[in-house]
């Protein structure tokens, strides 16, 4: 799960670890609250969900909205800010 405001760089840079993960079973879900969504066409893959509100919200209220609505089995956190090996999922 990734909280996420402004930063939709930061995004497509998570999106690549996500790719390059050696477990490949795995569903992303966004939370972002910038002031302008990304489009759907960032988000082709159907393994993510992507969640876009203007209201400011915290990022714990973020994370909780997202763990709500996670179908697996585990949950992960992947903030947008960060660097994640390749074996983090595993």
């Amino acid at each position: 799960i990734t909280p996420t405001a402004d930063r939709p760089r930061f995004l497509e840079g998570t999106y690549r670890l996500l790719n390059a993960q050696t477990h490949k079973d795995w569903e992303w879900l966004i939370y972002d609250t910038s002031f302008y969504g990304l489009s759907p066409s960032h988000f082709s893959d159907p393994r993510i969900t992507y969640i876009h509100e203007t209201k400011q919200v915290s990022i714990g209220k973020k994370r909780e909205h997202l763990a709500r609505q996670a179908k697996g089995e585990a949950i992960v956190h992947f903030d947008d800010d960060d660097y994640y090996g390749s074996d983090y999922l595993s």
